[in-house]
């Protein structure tokens, strides 16, 4: 997962033209090492700067990060670590100076391993050390060396010098530890110096003659927009053998020779000290504009061979059965593969993270329904119902007769009057999100259907009891009664009203609104069932509202002396036939479903009566 220096970068300002931002106040050279300049495979350990690990820890106006922002320049590389004579920030553009110098803060001379290269003694060297383990067999890192000294200087005894010291099992040279030197002409073994790697000269720049040693490799940036230094190389690649698991020590070095001015710079590329590295590409992620699609697969590739032994991860989990050098993302994770090409004891691995967008904010479509043996169908019927308030003009919405079809722009022609192949066809709404940059697609399958069109619409009549009020008026929901109209139709394809006459039923007109609220005494309510696409297609019927009256019942109150006999009486407001239940005084025996009876027990005794005809009960009394 390349996160390191996305990180670091964050704080960097980004231009929309080609420059060159360099800063040298923020980080030390120990984080840019481990944060900005590794890749995959490597274990660095005991970083110094010129010869100390306090001077690695602390920032060095030798020693900084570099980008080129959004447009590239003509370095070749967009960001990592720049090492210099001088201060870092003389490299920013234009190439406007014929000397661009600025000896550094703290300059330290002398060099043994530099000196080997040099013709006159070391001034102002930057030098940055690590020990490092591998755990691959090739290391390989990429890097320009640029100069002031480009080109008035080429062909003279005044060359700034620079190298890539390394040293460790199976490698021998004449520096110091038995070093050799990886920067290197591309397939020779001379060492990239101003003399053997040039445009030539001529007069003066940009005069800049074609011949010049190894001048495939020379950049001439005289008069350039975004970088100072007057040439540079173009970019290489440092490459050496290795044994895994080892410990080797690299030194990247660049100095002044015999003067402090013309300043040098070796630029090295972020994430290239690499060995033998597994590259699972770019992460993909919704903020980089490159996350997946809901739906999306996405094959991950190790490039080994396949008969390297493999196992993968998803959010460190094992995934049983994945030991192949690629795998097929279909889930968003942070998916990881370890390799052991070297063996067993020296296992290589890389990680990638996986983001999808979010699901498109559609709603699902419905089953379209045709009267039985009628083929054409409006398939735009569901284009409200997917969309929604969704802008048609960002979210574009077709049909299709397949998933491969929509997948691939082939959609219906004539999706207001398409014939479909059969009953129970199943065709796709196909919706594209244009406006976010993914172009992501939902697609979502419907049926095609027939069902009677008949419309028989139900009656549903509502009997009430009025409220203790007897007003003989309460409140209906009349949508209760949608079911019994539809009859089995599709609610999305009809529309049920209800109205106070039939002449209205039969218009569609004075409809009672709100349907859900309707405040009525007893009456006749008429239903009318209406097709969508056809309004002059409809059905209607009719049902009663009742509202019964509530039963009021009265007991007389009676006063006995003791031993005396009294005679309880419940009488209804109005005559009927009704249950009486009775509450009474513990100890008196309930005298059950009565209207009069006698006791001997004084107390209070009260009644609830309920009339037989409507199940309507009164309150207790």
């Amino acid at each position: 997962m390349k996160i390191r220096l996305q990180i670091i970068l964050l704080l960097l300002p980004f231009f929309s033209i080609a420059q060159l931002f360099v800063n040298n106040v923020t980080f030390t050279p120990a984080q840019l090492v481990q944060n900005t300049l590794l890749g995959n495979g490597v274990t660095v350990s005991n970083i110094t700067f010129n010869g100390s690990a306090a001077n690695a820890n602390a920032a060095s106006d030798q020693v900084g990060l570099f980008s080129t922002g959004i447009n590239p320049t003509n370095l070749g590389i967009d960001s990592g670590i720049i090492l210099t004579t001088g201060r870092g920030n003389v490299a920013v553009g234009p190439n406007n100076a014929n000397n661009a110098s600025n000896p550094p803060a703290s300059p330290i001379a002398g060099d043994a391993d530099l000196a080997l290269l040099a013709t006159g003694g070391i001034n102002n060297k930057a030098v940055l050390e690590f020990d490092f383990i591998p755990t691959g067999n090739q290391l390989n890192f990429n890097f320009v060396f640029a100069s002031e000294e480009y080109p008035e200087f080429v062909n003279s005894a005044f060359n700034d010098v620079f190298g890539f010291f390394l040293s460790g099992p199976g490698i021998a040279g004449p520096y110091s530890g038995g070093a050799a030197n990886i920067a290197l002409v591309p397939s020779t073994t001379t060492a990239i110096t101003i003399n053997n790697l040039n445009g030539g000269f001529a007069a003066g720049c940009p005069l800049v003659l074609p011949g010049g040693a190894n001048s495939a490799f020379y950049v001439n940036n005289c008069g350039g927009t975004s970088i100072q230094y007057d040439g540079f190389t173009t970019v290489l690649t440092a490459t050496a053998t290795v044994q895994c698991g080892q410990l080797y020590h690299i030194k990247l070095a660049v100095a002044n020779v015999s003067d402090n001015a013309y300043d040098s710079a070796v630029f090295l590329q972020a994430n290239s000290f690499n060995v033998n590295p597994i590259d699972l590409g770019s992460d993909f992620l919704e903020t980089a504009g490159n996350a997946l699609c809901i739906g999306q697969t996405a094959e991950l590739n190790s490039g080994l061979d396949a008969s390297v032994p493999h196992q993968w991860y998803l959010d460190t989990v094992l995934i049983p059965g994945a030991t192949g050098n690629t795998y097929t993302v279909t889930e968003p994770g942070v998916y990881t593969v370890i390799a052991t090409p070297f063996g067993a004891g020296c296992p290589i691995q890389d990680s990638i993270q996986i983001e999808y967008y979010p699901p498109l904010p559609v709603a699902e479509p419905l089953d379209l329904f045709n009267c039985p043996g009628d083929l054409i169908y409006d398939l735009t019927e569901n284009t409200s119902v997917v969309l929604g308030a969704l802008d048609p003009n960002v979210f574009i919405l077709d049909y299709a007769t397949s998933i491969f079809n929509g997948e691939n722009g082939i959609f219906i022609a004539s999706p207001t009057a398409y014939v479909s192949s059969g009953l129970g066809e199943i065709v796709y709404v196909v919706v594209v999100d244009t406006g976010s940059g993914n172009d992501c697609t939902s697609i979502q399958p419907f049926q095609l259907l027939e069902q009677s069109c008949t419309l028989d619409p139900q009656p549903f009549p509502f009997t009430v009891c009025d409220d203790i009020s007897n007003d003989g008026i309460e409140v209906f929901d009349l949508t209760l009664a949608d079911n019994a109209a539809l009859n089995g139709l599709d609610p999305a394809l009809y529309t049920v009203t209800y109205h106070l006459s039939q002449a209205d039923a039969n218009s569609g007109s004075n409809d009672i609104s709100p349907a859900n609220a309707f405040s009525t005494a007893s009456t006749i309510i008429y239903v009318r069932v209406e097709d969508n696409s056809n309004p002059t297609t409809f059905g209607s019927t009719s049902f009663s509202i009742t509202i019964n009256p509530t039963p009021i019942v009265a007991v007389n109150n009676v006063t006995i002396c003791d031993g005396q006999t009294a005679t309880i009486t419940a009488t209804p407001n109005v005559a009927g036939t009704y249950n009486y239940t009775w509450s009474v005084p513990a100890g008196v025996t309930n005298p059950g479903n009565v209207a009069t009876f006698t006791t001997t027990v004084a107390g209070v005794y009260s009644v609830i009566i309920t009339d037989t005809t409507t199940n309507c009960v009164s309150p207790s009394a």
